[in-house]
């Protein structure tokens, strides 16, 4: 892989993004198919403000001042900020969720998302645990989670998210960002805090 077409699945693949290309999928899937588009609209629509478009906006101001040198974060203590001021997003994006009554398997997937951000945000004091890894993983534990609401099996999806998951590991291989170690662990994280941990609630509540 050549660094140019690293950089660019890196950029691609930003954690930040990430959600967004699972909202995507959603908006498209039978979990969302009984609500009428504006339902649709308004939820999906503030997801990706507070999950995504602010978050962005933020982290460009970040880049524009000087706060975060280069658009990839190198230096873990420029991600700080950065990862504060997503929890909050994250945080008053849940508090929305459960005051407007969206059912409750989305805000357990916003809530591992959450979760998965708090741990590579401590995790991020002592070592270099990759940020795009634990993305990738959320995204395909969040698509697998649904899939199994809707007793679905799209292993092509699945195929086609690991896969990616793959390419961008590889990216930040190339680039020297990450060991193999950091993209394993911040992929375990992500997809244990967004597929597993939501599966694990939801077997637990019984909500069905």
């Amino acid at each position: 892989m050549g660094e140019k077409f690293a950089k660019i699945l890196t950029l691609l693949f930003q954690p930040i993004f990430v959600p967004l290309y699972g909202f995507i999928l959603l908006w498209n899937s039978s979990y969302f198919y009984a609500y009428s588009l504006l339902i649709k609209v308004m939820v999906l629509g503030l997801s990706s403000l507070f999950m995504v478009i602010l978050p962005a906006i933020f982290y460009a101001i970040l880049c524009k001042t000087g706060n975060i040198t280069t658009p990839q974060a190198t230096n873990s203590k420029e991600r700080i900020p950065a990862y504060i001021i997503t929890m909050s997003f994250y945080s008053m994006l849940i508090y929305i969720l459960l005051y407007i009554g969206v059912v409750y398997y989305f805000n357990y997937i916003v809530l591992g998302a959450l979760l998965a951000l708090i741990i590579v945000f401590i995790v991020n004091f002592y070592w270099k645990i990759s940020a795009h890894a634990t993305g990738m993983g959320g995204l395909l534990g969040a698509v697998m989670y649904i899939n199994w609401l809707q007793h679905q099996n799209f292993l092509w999806l699945y195929v086609a998210i690991i896969l990616c998951g793959a390419l961008v590991a590889s990216a930040r291989l190339q680039l020297k960002a990450h060991t193999s170690m950091q993209l394993l662990a911040g992929y375990s994280v992500g997809f244990a805090c967004v597929g597993v941990l939501p599966w694990c609630v939801t077997m637990l509540f019984n909500v069905f």
